[in-house]
């Protein structure tokens, strides 16, 4: 049905793979980066609610009855985000002014699959973000992954010439 919002559990969510959302936020930031001195835009990492589930299967029935090789619906969620993340990229970029964009998403990068959060993507091709600042706020011993392990999965990802990685933490109070 492509409506703009979905509630799930009470809480209304923008449907990513609705040309309406994508349309809104794309003007959204169109407008701030048009009207107000800022150095950027930048977006957090969630997409689609956790546990989505049937979130948007009418949107996803009505694509897959329009084409005849459709995609899983992991992989149209994703294409639903990236297509949203460019739209904003080249709305920003429209402007003509020297505003950079860019995405928070988990600082773990084996979590962003669940979030349909196509980062590998988005930091390898042009068109997408101007930089990447992944939210590694784990302590620095953490047994499930170090800061350094997580940083270091983000530093050694191929990415578009001139495309920034930035990375913080801060000790643990004692």
């Amino acid at each position: 049905d492509n409506s703009i919002g979905v509630e799930v559990n009470g809480s209304l969510y923008l449907n990513p793979a609705s040309d309406k959302t994508v349309q809104l936020i794309a003007d959204g930031a169109k407008e701030l980066a048009q009207d107000y001195e800022i150095d950027g835009i930048q977006f957090d990492d969630y997409f689609y609610p956790p546990d989505c589930g049937d979130f948007d299967a009418s949107d996803y029935e009505a694509y897959c009855a329009q084409t005849d090789q459709s995609l899983s619906l992991d992989e149209f969620r994703k294409q639903n985000v990236s297509r949203m993340v460019k739209e904003v990229y080249q709305a920003i970029h429209k402007t003509g002014k020297n505003i950079v964009f860019g995405i928070s998403p988990q600082g773990n990068l084996k979590n962003n699959e669940g979030l349909y959060a196509d980062v590998i993507t988005w930091c390898a091709e042009k068109g997408f973000i101007d930089y990447i600042c992944p939210q590694i706020y784990f302590s620095l011993d953490n047994p499930a992954l170090t800061f350094e392990d997580g940083l270091q999965d983000w530093l050694q990802m191929e990415k578009h010439q001139n495309k920034r990685a930035y990375a913080v933490n801060r000790p643990r109070e004692q």
